[in-house]
């Protein structure tokens, strides 16, 4: 049997009021002398005004700042019976003077007796709220970049395959080179590492990370420079988990391990200076009990023991050798205080430099230039010394 059609719902005047009247949207309606003849809740709440006090009422009378923008279209729509939809509102209403309000609107004629419009009809959405979000994300993201523009770190992206997506101002700097579509064009492993090795052992390490911390590498300049770097960010992965590329945080600390090497060598210098001096002030105290020694004997010795006398006197003399030398060492050590006396430069650096020249490996040659005028200070020869050796 053929299935009976189900008879049209059909929706009364109080159901279609019910509608008009709890719309979410502000309905509203127009005669043709621009007068308010109809609205809902909403729409009278949009403009601060009860319902009661609002029908009846000229457009320019509870609109005013929206009137200038509003009156022409509304001639317009009611001469050529022609909608406009999803128009952009904006303007103050008495609800809140001074606060310019946004509205997405569509107007539309009414069908009226022979071929003329008998109003108008507006359906409008409150669009401020969406609006005000939407600027602040725009301003939020304007800081961002700005803060990303403006650091002192380097901040770049780089995808899986090695290329720069981006790259800020301080990383282009880095790098040396002139500008970001110059870093762009780098591949990381070809043209930044010196060790291209360096950043595929980082990527199987950070494999399954969430973040990236404070890892070390040598990274290469434009003019050849090798710099060091501190890298910290997060790996960047798809849905399914596989790695797409890095977002990283770069920080040149070239100078930073600089200073810190020339820290350790300035203490491992001073421990050398510490012990030097307890060297020799050990040694000093042998050589004054040989020196001792040698005067009792030479003393007692009757005055034709010539040759005991110059073997007293060789010894002596090398124990004395050894007490300036120990005199060296004390000054080194800076255990003991400056004496500062007149000094012949030129003499006393070609005579420190045969001392040097012991000291160093054969492979490294030392030349000197000097004039050959004498150069006098007031200077502490031992100081000196620890100068050239520090040197």
């Amino acid at each position: 049997m053929p299935r009976r059609k189900k008879a049209p719902v059909t929706l009364d005047d109080k159901s279609l009021d019910a509608f008009f009247t709890s719309a979410p949207a502000a309905l509203a309606v127009f005669d043709r002398e621009l007068r308010i003849v109809k609205a809902n809740e909403t729409g009278a709440q949009m403009v601060g005004l009860p319902l009661d006090q609002l029908l009846g009422r000229h457009l320019r009378d509870f609109l005013p700042a929206m009137a200038p923008f509003l009156e022409p279209m509304f001639e317009r729509i009611l001469s050529t019976g022609q909608p406009m939809l999803n128009e952009a509102v904006a303007g103050e209403t008495p609800a809140q003077p001074g606060v310019v309000r946004h509205w997405v609107a569509s107007f539309f004629p009414l069908p009226g007796p022979g071929r003329r419009p008998a109003g108008i009809g507006v359906i409008a959405v409150d669009e401020t709220a969406r609006r005000r979000t939407e600027e602040a994300r725009r301003r939020s993201g304007a800081e961002f970049r700005a803060i990303v523009q403006e650091a002192t770190w380097g901040i770049y992206r780089s995808g899986a395959d090695g290329k720069f997506l981006r790259a800020n101002p301080a990383l282009v700097r880095m790098l040396g080179y002139a500008s970001e579509a110059e870093v762009l064009a780098l591949d990381l492993t070809r043209d930044v590492y010196v060790d291209p090795a360096e950043r595929e052992q980082l990527i199987q390490r950070h494999q399954a990370a969430e973040t990236i911390r404070g890892v070390e590498v040598r990274w290469r300049r434009q003019d050849g420079h090798e710099i060091i770097v501190r890298l910290s960010g997060r790996p960047q992965r798809d849905d399914a988990g596989v790695l797409r590329g890095f977002s990283m945080l770069a920080e040149d600390v070239t100078e930073q391990r600089t200073l810190e090497r020339a820290l350790q060598q300035a203490q491992k210098m001073e421990t050398v200076g510490r012990l030097a001096g307890g060297i020799a002030h050990d040694f000093n105290n042998l050589l004054t009990v040989i020196l001792s020694h040698a005067q009792i004997l030479a003393d007692s010795l009757p005055a034709d023991g010539s040759e005991v006398h110059d073997d007293l006197e060789q010894i002596q003399g090398a124990a004395r050798r050894g007490a300036d030398l120990v005199h060296k060492l004390l000054g080194y050590s800076r255990r003991e205080q400056l004496e500062l006396q007149p000094l012949d430069l030129v003499a006393w650096t070609r005579s420190a430099l045969d001392l040097v020249r012991r000291v160093l490996p054969s492979s490294i040659e030392i030349g000197m230039e000097a004039d050959d005028q004498p150069g006098l200070v007031e200077a502490d020869a031992g100081a000196l010394e620890q100068v050239l050796m520090n040197l």
